[in-house]
């Protein structure tokens, strides 16, 4: 319920996986449609992340730095802000430093999306958030 440097990298993560794949991250979608999160992940995880990428694109991009993306937009997204990455560290990245990125560690919501055994843990749908105490910056 804060604005700080670090909501800040989350929200530049969560654009950045938006651009790369024209999915917009919003729970209004078709309901069989995985979210942009679970399938950032999934493809993550299955080492398949250039099927993330927006097919309009057909190719016409440097796999390596559409990885070089999603990964700092995973890296963003973290659930603990201590492991997301500050933007000059992404600047110098993108710049083309040469900085070994750690891991991502998927967000512990995510839970099996598909999974009927916990509903609240796995369906993002059903988690509450207090936007009452907001502070401007």
């Amino acid at each position: 319920g804060h604005f700080s440097v670090k909501s800040d990298v989350y929200s530049f993560g969560m654009m950045v996986l938006e651009i790369v794949s024209a999915q917009k991250n919003g729970f209004a979608r078709p309901q069989d449609e995985e979210p942009l999160v679970y399938r950032a992940w999934r493809l993550w995880n299955e080492e398949k992340v250039l099927d993330l990428v927006d097919p309009v694109l057909e190719n016409n991009y440097q796999p390596e730095e559409v990885i070089k993306c999603i990964h700092i937009g995973l890296l963003s997204i973290q659930e603990d802000p201590v492991r997301r990455p500050r933007m000059n560290t992404i600047v110098a990245i993108l710049n083309g430093d040469s900085i070994n990125l750690p891991m991502p560690k998927a967000p512990q919501f995510l839970g099996n999306p598909t999974s009927p055994s916990d509903e609240t843990a796995s369906n993002p749908c059903t988690m509450t958030v207090n936007i009452t105490d907001v502070h401007p910056r």
